[in-house]
């Protein structure tokens, strides 16, 4: 009979092509208000510029890692339509957020905290947005 062989995880695969320090980084990263650059083929929101199969990046704000459970990342759009209903950020709060923009708390993302290894990491918002968005959170009862 032969040996049964072992399922690895995402994680098993990253930590043996790149050891667990990858991965360790990243997770570093994973706070509130921590912004990622997403690909739509991993947040699964449809991208009406989407052509031929071509994928576009999204930025989305960490607003919590279920580290202790089940390593998943919630996570909030920030889109530049300003006639959806978030929490305003204006443009240049960070490098390459050029347009003024509203964080979409109303439609969170549920990421795999290992999904994130090798996205791009554009930064965390500065410190009186985390507060005012917190804030703003717990006054609508977002989650």
């Amino acid at each position: 009979m032969a040996a049964k062989k072992e399922s690895k995880t995402l994680q098993d695969q990253l930590n043996i092509l790149f050891g667990p320090e990858l991965f360790e980084e990243t997770e570093k990263k994973l706070i509130f208000g921590s912004v990622f650059m997403i690909p739509d083929d991993i947040s699964g929101i449809p991208s009406l510029k989407r052509k031929k199969g071509k994928s576009y990046n999204h930025p989305f704000v960490v607003i919590k890692y279920y580290k202790e459970t089940n390593k998943i990342v919630l996570c909030a759009l920030r889109t530049s339509d300003l006639s959806r209903r978030g929490f305003f950020t204006p443009a240049n709060v960070l490098p390459g957020l050029d347009k003024d923009g509203v964080i979409i708390i109303d439609e969170q993302f549920r990421i795999d905290a290992q999904r994130f290894v090798g996205l791009m990491h554009i930064g965390y918002l500065p410190e009186s947005y985390v507060s005012e968005l917190k804030n703003w959170i717990r006054e609508r009862k977002a989650f």
